[in-house]
């Protein structure tokens, strides 16, 4: 059996299908329907037990859809949760790393 159809039913199975593409229909847009959850940012912040977050599990931080504003926002939560362990995956590196400076102070917008 094909893997990716092995991978589709799995997802079918788990009841979490809608939330990939069909196989062979490509998105234009990566952020299409994504939102920024502001009212989830502070969430690590009433934590008392250390724990690893996966910032973006389905989606992409760096996407050039979202605004520079939220990516700093995000980045100043972990630096004030600094007891947890935050998780961003990313298919955008050269975003990223413009900045270096996501670590340091966030600038007022």
């Amino acid at each position: 059996m094909d893997p990716g159809l092995c991978f589709r039913h799995a997802l079918v199975a788990q009841g979490i299908e809608h939330r990939f593409p069909k196989p062979g229909v490509a998105s234009s847009n990566l952020a299409e329907g994504a939102a920024l959850h502001h009212d989830k940012l502070d969430d690590p912040l009433r934590w008392k037990k250390p724990r690893i977050v996966f910032v973006n599990s389905m989606s992409d931080l760096f996407h050039q859809e979202i605004p520079d504003s939220f990516i700093w926002s995000v980045f100043a939560t972990m630096r004030e949760a600094a007891q947890h362990t935050f998780q961003v995956l990313t298919k955008r590196p050269q975003r990223a790393q413009q900045g270096e400076t996501w670590f340091h102070p966030a600038p007022t917008f």
